[in-house]
């Protein structure tokens, strides 16, 4: 007990009455007195002691056996003994026979009521911005100095000095606000060059390429995570060595740091998956946008940073869990317990993980690290099912249901009736023609109305080739109505039906913006079609599309290759994702290098080559693995004539046993290669047949140049007259001054023999020197079969149903009104 005279309650006067017996048995009192004379000179951090000090003397303090009478004496005794007790001190954990004090002294400090502030609560109530004014009671009746007196006391005993030597790291403590944002930014860079690479395997179809060569699309992330979340271990190795011993974070446990960058490695690689799935199109604006949506994520971890540590405000366990579904959120705030836990001096340990080091606060690290797995959870579901329904510009998506769907696990796919597929054996237009109506299905497509189709089903009936061999043909490729719009008003591909035949080539032609691109691109499953659908070797692109593409080969129009990768290794890379069997890739490669001609280029990287080689590169590729359908879209595009020749060889080497849709704008190409050619314009189907077929179907006839003997003397009414009496449908197409053109027609070429000997006779009398004669071009008969088809300005809805003998239709024509 410290007395001291009411009369002068800043004083500690003498006790001449003191229990020496206590005096003696308290372990360390001879020290604590000792530390009283050589404090007189020590100034302390609240204000100087030294007035107080000089007025210590021994034997001031008195004590007693136990607590109990300690008190009874202050009640009972201390007023008659003229004392006024300022404050007593009791050790819980010290006993009289002890011979030194424990490690842990557990002490407390018993003053008046009125001495103290009240502890009924330890704050007050409502909070105002400065210090509580009761507060200072504890400075100004003594409580402080004597709590400040006896932790001396004791520190001095356990470590031969009166003060502990500061353990803190002054660098951590002052950036302590604003580590949890310095580490979480440093992931921006990672985030940002993550998202742009998968935006840019999106933009130049690399993915979709690898896909359609077989490539399943669990792999390809799978490949790339490995790829991204081993390079980003190395760094967080690294990292972690950095701060634990740059004594940064001395103190806390390094594989238990290792362990939360990990985990949140895996986070922000998630992340990055979805991000690039909702926002992006392009690389560019990718990587400048993604460092934003990054950050934006972080907001919350912001204000409530804010809210804690300036506003001292305690943030409810819901609200912290509610912003931790953000994982950079949650991994700013475990960082944020990380640095707290370092101030203390004993660091994040596996021990302590499960304790807030904050008061009042009951939310974790460890339950922060729980939120960072639940996020990457999250993410990489949402990820998975985005894909799936939203596969961006390419790709074909599901029904927003699919996860529903027993056919989507199982591998299970839809059987049709028997019905269905009998009628998608007919064609619509032999079907509307030969008025078969006993087929109860209904269509439902944007087109010209339904006269307008039946007129133009008869009148093009005579536009494609009906070849009986062809009747004895597998059917590799069935396009059946195949109808592609875009932007719910333009038409792509308007029901579009075709047969191609296993064992021959198909030369699909048409001008820009035909829709011979977009044609293909359905049948490889980069883009959806609108309506209809195309059977591939008796599976449907619309529900087997990943079937498919375990046996079909495609070359973009555009170049789509792996820059960094050399000419074999691509050979063998696209063979493995066609599961090529080992023995047999090695002899495959090198049939196909030399086949292409670029043998001497196997071990160049892609990069180097020219444009031409690069063609020829995605050509091997389409055959690798022996897929059965193969879809080369302007497979010679940039490459020079050598070049185009092999090509041909290759192709016509190689298309047995195949199906091959080759889309070309070179007549002398389709001409070659094509064992039939259809056109295609304004996405409608023109005709379709052989070579022959279309120029005797279409072409004026054969082209006979005379040439003049003498301008002048050379009658054009007698040449005209000598003609048509042996070809009487023959005409004057053209005269010049040395020439005339007359057309033939196809029909007669049976009588060129003898009309040519007649010609051979007359020479002299027609004055004329010679003739040649010209087959029709295919490119003439191509540009006069598509200025036949204009688009036609009103296009209208129509809805046609099929039942027993009933045809009923429905126009809604598509009006436009002007203000």
């Amino acid at each position: 007990m410290l007395p001291a005279y009411a009369s002068d309650p800043d004083a500690v006067l003498k006790d001449q009455s003191v229990d020496i017996q206590w005096r003696n048995g308290i372990p360390n009192y001879n020290k604590a007195h000792a530390f009283f004379e050589k404090y007189k000179t020590t100034n302390h951090k609240a204000g100087s002691l030294e007035a107080i000090v000089q007025n210590l003397v021994k034997n001031w303090e008195k004590g007693f056996a136990d607590e109990n009478d300690l008190v009874e004496y202050f009640l009972r005794r201390a007023y008659h003994d003229n004392y006024t007790v300022i404050g007593s001190v009791v050790f819980t954990n010290v006993h009289l026979n002890d011979t030194k004090l424990p490690p842990n002294t557990i002490y407390k400090i018993r003053q008046n009521a009125s001495l103290t502030p009240s502890t009924k609560r330890v704050r007050d109530l409502f909070w105002v911005p400065s210090p509580p004014q009761k507060g200072f009671m504890y400075y100004n009746f003594g409580f402080s100095w004597i709590q400040e007196i006896i932790d001396r006391a004791i520190i001095d005993t356990h470590v031969g000095r009166p003060i502990i030597e500061p353990d803190l790291f002054g660098f951590l403590l002052m950036i302590q606000h604003a580590f949890p944002l310095c580490l979480t930014i440093s992931w921006i860079y990672t985030f940002a060059m993550l998202t742009q690479s998968i935006v840019y395997e999106k933009e130049v179809r690399l993915k979709e390429v690898m896909k359609i060569m077989g490539l399943s699309n669990g792999v390809h992330w799978i490949a790339r995570f490995i790829t991204v979340f081993s390079q980003t271990t190395v760094v967080m190795i690294a990292v972690t060595i950095i701060l634990h011993y740059g004594n940064v974070l001395m103190h806390s446990n390094p594989f238990l740091i290792f362990i939360i960058f990990e985990i949140y490695a895996l986070s922000t690689i998630s992340l990055a998956y979805v991000s690039n799935r909702c926002f992006y199109s392009k690389a560019k604006i990718a990587a400048a946008c993604s460092g934003i949506i990054y950050l934006l994520t972080y907001v919350p971890c912001t204000y409530i940073s804010i809210r804690e540590d300036f506003a001292q405000d305690i943030i409810p366990k819901w609200a912290k869990m509610l912003a931790s579904l953000f994982s950079t959120r949650a991994f700013g705030m475990g960082v944020k317990y990380i640095a707290f836990y370092e101030n203390i001096g004993t660091g994040i340990q596996f021990d302590n993980i499960q304790y807030s080091p904050v008061e009042d606060d009951h939310f974790t690290c460890f339950e922060t690290i729980l939120f960072i797995v639940l996020d990457t959870c999250i993410y990489l579901i949402l990820m998975w099912y985005i894909e799936n329904i939203y596969p961006g510009t390419y790709g074909i998506p599901k029904k927003w249901y699919f996860p529903f769907t027993i056919s989507y696990w199982t591998g299970e796919t839809y059987v049709e009736p028997n019905w269905i597929k009998k009628f998608k054996k007919i064609n619509l237009f032999r079907w509307i023609i030969c008025g078969k109506h006993h087929m109860p299905y209904t269509f439902h497509w944007s087109t010209l109305s339904l006269n307008q189709i039946i007129n133009d089903s008869k009148r093009n009936q005579d536009y494609f080739e009906h070849d009986e061999h062809l009747n004895d043909q597998i059917i590799g490729v069935r396009l059946i109505n195949l109808t592609k719009i875009f932007d719910k008003k333009k038409f792509a591909v308007q029901n579009l039906s075709l047969d191609l035949y296993e064992g021959e080539i198909l030369s699909f032609l048409g001008h820009n913006g035909a829709g011979k691109t977009t044609t293909m691109s359905i049948l490889t499953g980069l883009i959806p079609a609108t309506s209809g659908t195309a059977i591939i070797y008796d599976q449907d692109i619309n529900i087997d599309i990943d079937k498919i593409r375990k046996n079909l080969g495609w070359c973009p129009q555009h170049n789509v290759l792996l820059e960094t990768l050399t000419v074999e290794e691509h050979l063998l890379f696209f063979s493995k994702l066609k599961q090529v069997q080992s023995k047999e890739m090695k002899t495959m490669i090198e049939n196909m290098l030399f086949d292409v001609g670029l043998t001497s280029k196997r071990n160049a990287i892609v990069s180097t080559l020219s444009d031409g080689m690069k063609r020829k590169l995605s050509v091997a590729m389409a055959f690798v693995g022996d897929a059965k359908t193969i879809i080369l879209d302007e497979p010679t595009a940039g490459v020079d004539p050598y070049a185009r020749r092999a090509i041909w060889e290759v192709l016509l080497k190689l298309k047995r046993g195949r199906t091959i849709l080759l889309s070309t704008h070179h007549m002398d190409e389709a001409n070659v290669l094509g064992d039939r050619i259809a056109t295609i314009s304004n996405g409608q189907l023109k005709f379709c047949g052989t070579s022959l077929f279309l120029k005797t179907t279409f072409g004026e006839g054969y082209i006979l140049t005379l040439i003049k003997k003498d301008p002048w003397m050379a009658s054009k009414n007698d040449v005209t007259s000598t003609i048509t009496q042996y070809k009487p449908q023959a005409y004057l197409k053209e005269e010049t001054r040395k020439e005339l053109q007359y057309i033939l027609p196809l029909k007669s070429r049976h009588l060129f023999p003898k009309f040519f000997s007649i010609l051979d006779s007359r020479k002299e009398l027609l004055s004329i020197i010679g003739y040649g004669l010209q087959d029709v071009s295919l490119e003439e008969v191509f540009l006069k079969v598509t200025e036949q088809y204009k688009k036609s300005p009103n296009a209208t809805e129509i809805e046609v149903e099929f039942n027993s003998n009933n045809i009923r239709q429905e126009n809604t024509t598509k009006t436009s009104s002007t203000s």
